[in-house]
């Protein structure tokens, strides 16, 4: 009985990191999402003003619908890393993902954070690293450890945050190392 209750506790502080983690960022996943919907609106607009007018200019038309495609995607992909983080991982069973994926959909969320502190972002992650995890709570770990590190390096001079992963001995390690002043012994 009490091990379900400290079970059940874990997962509601769990759950509740999530959420926490997520309304902070809240603000700048929305800059995210409202950059490329500005570019969508634009080009929807010159469209049809050209589509208006004659003669139609086909190649200016078709760079455009290729923009306007490519801003989707992007919205598409903001979305998805914050569902995939932020869902239930209780059930979730191991999957193989590659490590250079699962990074960028934990940097999809803190990107604008990090533009917007000036924090420069240093990657040694090999594409070809692949590992077997419950992609979210994995996710859950990196942008915890991205958002301490934003926090450390803020008021500093030099900010950056450098994330290395690697393969030794047949396990996969993800470091995150930022200019901070480290933690006290």
């Amino acid at each position: 009985k009490l091990e379900e209750e400290n079970h059940q506790q874990s997962l509601s502080l769990m759950v509740s990191a999530k959420m926490s983690a997520l309304g902070e960022m809240a603000g700048n996943i929305a800059h995210e999402i409202n950059s490329p919907l500005a570019v969508i609106r634009l080009n929807a607009e010159i469209l049809q003003q050209m589509i208006e007018k004659e003669p139609f200019l086909k190649q200016r038309a078709s760079l455009m619908t290729e923009n306007l495609i490519k801003m989707v995607d992007k919205i598409s992909q903001i979305i998805s890393s914050m569902l995939n983080f932020a869902r239930s991982t209780d059930s979730d069973a191991f999957v193989r993902v590659k490590v250079s994926r699962l990074l960028e959909d934990v940097l999809i969320i803190c990107q604008e954070q990090l533009k917007q502190k000036g924090i420069r972002l240093q990657m040694d992650v090999a594409n070809d690293l692949e590992m077997d995890c419950r992609p979210s709570e994995i996710s859950q770990v990196i942008l915890n450890l991205m958002k301490n590190a934003m926090d450390a390096v803020e008021p500093l001079p030099e900010k950056w945050i450098q994330i290395r992963a690697r393969k030794d001995q047949g396990r996969i390690f993800i470091e995150v190392t930022d200019s901070g002043n480290g933690i006290t012994q």
